[in-house]
C-alpha cells in the first residue's frame, strides 16, 4: 500500500532551494534572509491564512515580502489553483507570490 503524498518533503525542498538561492546572491542590504516554511499570516481582514514558503527582507526603507505554493501533484497544475493563489494574494496586498510544481502548468 502506498503513502500518501502530503506534499511537506517537496516544500521543503523548495524552501532550502530558495535559501540556497538567496545565500548565493548575497547582495549587499540582502544578508541573512531566512527561508520559512509553512507559514501563517493574518490578511487584511485579520484572518490566519498559511503558505507553503515565504521570506521577507528591506532594501532602501522598504520590506519585500514573497510567497511560494508547492504542488507536488502527479499532473499539471490547473487554472483554478492558479487563480486560488491570486484570489488568496488579493487579501495580502504587500505579497508576491509564486508556483512552485513538480509537473508543469
Amino acid at each position: 500500500m502506498s503513502e500518501k503524498n502530503t506534499g511537506v518533503p517537496y516544500e521543503m525542498f523548495v524552501q532550502d532551494l530558495m535559501q540556497t538561492i538567496i545565500d548565493a546572491d548575497g547582495k549587499v542590504g540582502q544578508r541573512n534572509i531566512e527561508v520559512k516554511h509553512n507559514v501563517k499570516l493574518k490578511d487584511k481582514f485579520g484572518n490566519e491564512r498559511q503558505f507553503d514558503v515565504y521570506w521577507e527582507y528591506e532594501l532602501g526603507g522598504v520590506v519585500y515580502k514573497t510567497v511560494i505554493e508547492c504542488k507536488d501533484y502527479t499532473s499539471k497544475i490547473t487554472v483554478e489553483k492558479i487563480d486560488a493563489l491570486i484570489g488568496k494574494l488579493k487579501d495580502f496586498p504587500d505579497l508576491k507570490g509564486l508556483f512552485a510544481t513538480t509537473k508543469g502548468y
